[in-house]
């Protein structure tokens, strides 16, 4: 099915990366105006396009949106065709844009605001779209044959026996708290929805949230504390130290400081041009996709979509610095490639993990002076990984590729597996694709997986493992957990739904 690509012609080159991620996926997709005729002809072919997609993928920016630009007469043909945009139009927001000033067509669906590779994420979600109106319509063609319409006559049979029975169950002690509890507690009301990132804190846990941009606290009960403070852009990374959250915001891009003591923004690290020491040919982005404070010095690692995929380094007079520039590698390491990296310490020393790619890397950052890569072709045990943790022996925990949770001691560049322990059951699929997030706490450690399948897009799972083995918390389909907390009584996670909402869940750690 084809996929009509409405951009403003100043992302052109993000718009050829989204039209190759497309093509890989196997659609053909509508993108080069450039080389239609002018005049009437390129009208007539712009509409014929539209009428021949099934699809249409919108870059939001402010100069799309602006009264007389093309994107907009463009939205018009899709408002003709499809009056209700859901399943139809994908709106993606490039560049930050009030929210007054977008078509209200394009609010009447959830917009996607990719905190990864904004290409592989766009091309994920048409994907999925474009299956489930698939599978709508071979489910419509079924329900029109005599099979289909005794299929449907079975399946209430089978539905009212099951509403009888049910209660009987529930006061066995069986299901109805059991499927309860799989799924979690939704946060608060008008928070869990605009939730980004968790933190746990000394008195419960902060959600830090957008649409606005602040950070709500909660007890251990979910009672709020006090009142909500602003942020100055929109939250796009978080990192929480012993007396801070660092927190790296959107619009204006750069890091905001949050004291844990006293619950206040107590500095702001700006990110642009301006405070970057770097070549001025150099296309580095500003866009941040992970923050870490190592040995008191501030390292982000930045996306590639407004530019290249960079690792910065403040210095002690608020200026960013390239630091790879001065950089060795060793002789046999590939050349350093910061793109979807994360950045983690153990003790002094910063370390960073490929958070997509297959076979992953670990790269090994030696303060100002080398990066050491260990690379997942040479080392099978970190081959699947996609996250690294500290346990409180000082060694990294990373995920094999059968989801086995690995104790590893590092020595350089030399790992070696101390220990491997399942943490999926015989339910796991083999050739599953995985990422996670692992978080120690005490002789437990929670591992969140989120795994697309054969069987399922996306399934986001929780599971807490010690040395008796692994019990599943959480299990949720057609969601992706992006930030996970862990208190003394419950887990706390933030949910991305494959719809484009956002979702927040607290989680019994003893079930």
């Amino acid at each position: 099915m084809q996929i009509f690509l409405s951009y403003p012609s100043e992302e052109r080159p993000l718009a050829e990366r989204v039209h190759l991620a497309l093509g890989a996926a196997g659609h053909d997709v509508f993108f080069d105006r450039e080389d239609l005729p002018p005049g009437d002809e390129f009208d007539r072919a712009v509409r014929q396009a539209m009428r021949a997609s099934a699809l249409l993928v919108f870059f939001i920016t402010p100069d799309a949106v602006k009264r007389g630009r093309y994107t907009l007469t463009e939205l018009k043909l899709a408002q003709n065709q499809w009056p209700q945009p859901g399943g139809r139009v994908l709106p993606v927001m490039v560049q930050p844009t009030p929210i007054e000033v977008i078509p209200a067509y394009l609010r009447a669906v959830s917009i996607l605001e990719a905190h990864g590779d904004l290409a592989a994420e766009v091309a994920h979600e048409a994907d999925r779209m474009l299956a489930a109106r698939t599978l709508r319509r071979r489910a419509r063609t079924i329900m029109a044959t005599p099979v289909g319409i005794g299929g449907l006559i079975l399946a209430i049979v089978l539905v009212a026996t099951t509403l009888m029975v049910w209660p009987r169950a529930a006061s066995n002690g069986a299901s109805l708290a059991e499927a309860g509890a799989i799924q979690g507690v939704p946060l608060q009301a008008g928070v869990r929805e605009r939730a980004r990132f968790i933190a746990a804190t000394p008195e419960g846990y902060a959600v830090v949230t957008a649409l606005p941009p602040e950070i709500v606290r909660f007890d251990a009960d979910d009672r709020q504390l006090g009142n909500a403070f602003g942020l100055p852009g929109e939250p796009v990374a978080l990192r929480q130290t012993p007396r801070h959250l660092l927190v790296a915001t959107r619009s204006p891009t750069g890091i905001a400081v949050v004291d844990t003591e006293r619950w206040a923004v107590v500095d702001t690290i700006p990110l642009d041009r301006t405070n970057v020491a770097a070549d001025p040919e150099a296309r580095i982005s500003y866009d941040i996709a992970s923050i870490e404070l190592a040995d008191g010095i501030v390292w982000v690692v930045t996306h590639e979509t407004d530019g290249e995929a960079t690792l910065l380094r403040l210095r002690p007079n608020r200026e960013w610095v390239v630091a790879t520039s001065a950089m060795a590698a060793p002789p046999d390491s590939l050349e350093f490639d910061a793109r979807d990296l994360k950045l983690e310490t153990f003790g002094s020393e910063l370390w960073a993990i490929t958070t997509r790619r297959n076979p992953a890397s670990l790269y090994r950052i030696m303060g100002t002076v080398r990066v050491d890569e260990v690379s997942g072709k040479d080392v099978p045990m970190i081959r699947c990984a996609h996250d690294v943790a500290e346990n409180g022996s000082g060694n990294m925990l990373v995920l094999s590729c059968d989801n086995a949770l690995q104790e590893i001691l590092a020595a350089g560049r030399d790992l070696t597996l101390l220990r491997s322990q399942p943490v999926l059951s015989v339910d796991s699929t083999s050739g599953d694709s995985t990422t996670e997030i692992i978080v120690p706490d005490g002789r437990m450690v929670f591992v969140a997986l989120n795994t697309e399948t054969s069987e399922s897009p996306v399934r986001a799972r929780i599971l807490r493992v010690d040395e008796r083995g692994s019990v599943k918390l959480f299990d949720e389909p057609d969601a992706v957990i992006g930030s996970m907390a862990v208190t003394p009584r419950a887990v706390l996670a933030v949910l991305h739904r494959a719809n484009g909402g956002w979702d927040a869940r607290r989680i019994d750690r003893q079930q």
